[in-house]
């Protein structure tokens, strides 16, 4: 423990940084009704091979957002440490839970996201939609630098009936852009795409979720309020999962399926409970995370899995996480409670460094930096921890004798109310050089603010200078045209109007004649995809009927066999029966003759040898018979 504890502070021992409560928090509507009816159109079995490709991603449309709850809990979001620090208490999203609330399981689990400025988004969507990207580039939006597609587009690219691949694919990229991550409304935007792009080649989509998140959690908290761009239908879930159910305090009973069960779905059983208190006010609220305390918190969720937990990558002891918009550091190391292991003091100076965005100058270095760290992730044994831990439940999910102290005394960030007193308070008061020290470091914060701000701005100037330079272009080129056509004669104009209408005119046609073309080809496509469905129908069927013939040709010689075997019989038969016949009138034949010999015997008074013996030979005779008296 003591090695972790010697790795030093993201803050300096005893800073306070003050930030001011939140405002109202909201997220994007992105056409929640509609995609839970178009994913109703889905057959069951369609649903299985999309979750089993994408995990539960779709099951998020159904979790509600109680805002007034996410106000309230983002003013103890620490924006230094990336974890919600709640009354002596820290918590944050892990990989691996995550993981489990989705049930996606990658085939390179720790395979991460990785940055491609070049990557356009008419190249990813001519990936997706099996098409050149010459034809789908009109259909890209652009300002400046971001590249984005309406849902429209995509929505209409995907079949009303049987859905396939491609079908599934486009789903899953709307689903990309309006729930994952989200940028603005109805559309998806091109780093979404490059997420999706980079997710469809075993990429762990579940870092970048999570560095997402944390990003625009920190932005929420810096803007205190607004419109919270990440993932919040699962960010709702994991907060409901750590908080123990009570009904009167608006946290309710949801019953969870085993986390070994295959059919579980820990977000749909979710928002099939009774979320009724999840609209509570914002005072409830903020009674409520007032007096939370480690009782009221449920550290293990009830759809965490067993299993390895990441927490660290390289010889650092944190975990870079590479997004779409830059790249975020926590560590996990802080809450090991999560998954059922003691909390001992961890080591977090330095990790700041690894927290930045893709535009800031010194971003390339930083990657590079970033990168080897995932050769090497390490993991725990959480299975073997918590078989350590068994005999002596006092060290299941406690805290180390240090941590305590160390957490009263370490840098934090607050928040205070429009009077300046302070919603959490920390004793002991600090010494004037460390309230110059957290001043700095809020001077700093400030600076950083406005840096991005105004790299941001110059970024929006250049793509607004540029876009004017061109619209001046076009107004000189205009203005010299008029001046020639002011020039010219009547019937100059007339006849420049007419070809310019006409000119249109075959422009909307030539566009027309496209969109037929498009529609003709898609169409052609479709009846070519029939055509071999129905070719390989009719090559069944004539494999079946061959088959059936060769049968009907083996049951009719098997059918003459059998009638040529029963006559043979029959004639055998017969034969017999005149044998027997022949032997029947034989025995009877002798046997009158016996009686009639064995009637002069008696009547003889001397009876003759040779009758005597005659008789005894007919007797024997009749013996054989079988007809002997």
């Amino acid at each position: 423990m003591k090695r972790y504890r010697d790795g030093g502070d993201r803050l300096p021992r005893g800073t306070v940084i003050d930030l001011l409560p939140m405002g109202p928090v909201r997220i994007l509507d992105n056409r929640i009704q509609s995609l839970k009816q178009m994913w109703g159109t889905f057959t069951e079995h369609e649903q299985k091979v999309f979750t089993r490709t994408y995990g539960r991603i779709p099951d998020l449309l159904y979790v509600p957002f109680p805002a007034n709850m996410i106000q309230e809990m983002l003013n103890y979001w620490d924006p230094f440490y990336h974890c919600f620090s709640i009354n002596d208490n820290d918590f944050s999203p892990l990989m691996e839970e995550y993981k489990s609330i989705l049930q996606i399981d990658p085939k390179k689990p720790y395979k991460i996201y990785v940055h491609k400025p070049y990557l356009k988004a008419k190249n990813v969507l001519s990936q997706i939609l099996d098409t050149k990207s010459t034809k789908i580039e009109h259909l890209i939006g652009s300002d400046g630098e971001i590249e984005y597609i309406h849902v429209d587009t995509l929505i209409s690219q995907i079949n009303i009936g049987p859905k396939n691949e491609k079908d599934l694919k486009i789903f899953a990229l709307i689903l990309y852009g309006l729930i994952l991550y989200p940028r603005m409304p109805d559309h998806i935007d091109n780093s979404a795409m490059k997420v999706f792009e980079q997710d469809t080649h075993d990429v762990n989509p579940i870092f970048s979720i999570l560095s997402e998140t944390f990003a625009a959690l920190g932005r929420c908290r810096e803007n205190r309020g607004g419109i919270l761009l990440g993932c919040a239908p699962l960010l709702v879930v994991w907060i409901f999962g750590h908080l123990k159910p009570s009904p009167r305090k608006g946290i309710p009973i949801i019953r969870y399926s085993f986390v070994f069960d295959e059919r579980r779905c820990s977000v749909r059983e979710f928002a099939s409970g009774d979320l009724i208190y999840m609209s509570a006010s914002e005072e409830h609220w903020k009674n409520y995370f007032a007096t939370l305390g480690s009782e009221d918190i449920q550290w293990k969720a009830p759809w965490m899995y067993e299993g390895s937990v990441l927490y660290s990558c390289g010889s650092d002891p944190w975990v870079p996480l590479l997004g779409p918009e830059g790249c975020v550091a926590y560590a996990p190391n802080m809450f090991r409670r999560q998954v059922g292991c003691m909390q001992f003091v961890p080591a977090t100076e330095g990790m700041g460094w690894f927290s930045y965005r893709y535009f800031n100058p010194d971003s390339k270095a930083k990657s590079e930096r970033v990168l080897p760290c995932w050769k090497n992730p390490r993991l725990i044994n959480r299975s073997l921890s918590i078989a350590m831990m068994k005999d002596d439940q006092d060290l299941h999910n406690s805290l180390a004798p240090e941590y305590a102290p160390w957490y009263q005394g370490r840098g934090k960030a607050v928040t205070v109310d429009r009077k300046g007193k302070r919603k959490m308070d920390f004793e002991p008061r600090l010494p004037p050089a460390i309230h110059h020290q957290a001043g700095s470091l809020a001077k700093d914060m400030a600076l950083n603010r406005l840096q991005r701000e105004n790299d941001e701005m110059r970024a929006y100037a250049r793509g607004n200078f540029t876009q004017i330079k061109r619209l001046e272009e076009a107004n000189y080129i205009l203005n010299q045209r008029v001046i020639q056509l002011e020039g010219l004669s009547h019937e100059q104009k007339s006849t420049i109007n007419e070809h310019q209408s006409a000119n249109w005119a075959m422009q909307e046609r030539l566009e027309h004649l496209e969109e037929w073309g498009l529609r003709t080809e898609h169409l052609i496509s479709k009846q070519k995809k029939e055509a071999i469905k129905y070719h390989e129908e009719i090559s069944r069927l004539t494999t079946e009927k061959e088959a059936i013939e060769k049968e009907n040709a083996d049951w009719k010689i098997t059918a003459q066999t059998l009638e040529n075997n029963r006559l043979n019989e029959e004639r055998k038969v017969n034969r017999l029966m005149e044998v027997v016949r022949g032997a029947t009138r034989r025995a009877y034949e002798l046997s009158n003759e016996a009686e009639a010999a064995r009637l002069r015997l008696v009547q003889m008074e001397n009876p003759d040898p040779d009758l005597r013996t005659y008789l005894e030979n007919l007797q024997q005779e009749l013996m054989y018979y079988g007809n002997f008296h």
